[in-house]
């Protein structure tokens, strides 16, 4: 979140005055705005070999060489823009990527 928006995200409770420093996903507007976020910082690589999706990143490719060339492209625009992924939420060389979404993505020829 940009530091001059901290301010607009602040409650007053009982035990003070808080202030969100990230933006919370409870936020009506929270999905898109990452999501716009991300299509801006993959850019030309979203439909070439990655998709946002709420708030994952699906990376593929037609082989196991291209992934590992797609997954560094995708990791080093992550880290141009200052992006940190959490290692523990990452799948990395899976044929299917299923979550609650009622739909499961796989790989087809």
């Amino acid at each position: 979140m940009a530091k001059d928006s901290v301010d607009k995200t602040g409650f007053v409770t009982k035990f003070g005055t808080f202030k969100w420093k990230v933006l919370p996903f409870g936020l009506t507007t929270a999905p898109s705005t990452y999501q716009r976020m991300m299509v801006n910082i993959l850019g030309e690589l979203i439909g070439d070999c990655a998709y946002v999706f709420i708030d994952d990143i699906i990376i593929f490719s037609e082989t196991v060489e291209q992934h590992v060339l797609d997954l560094q492209k995708v990791f080093d625009k992550c880290e141009a823009a200052g992006l940190k992924l959490k290692g523990a939420k990452c799948r990395f060389g899976v044929s299917e990527c299923k979550k609650n979404y009622g739909y499961a993505c796989s790989y087809y020829k």
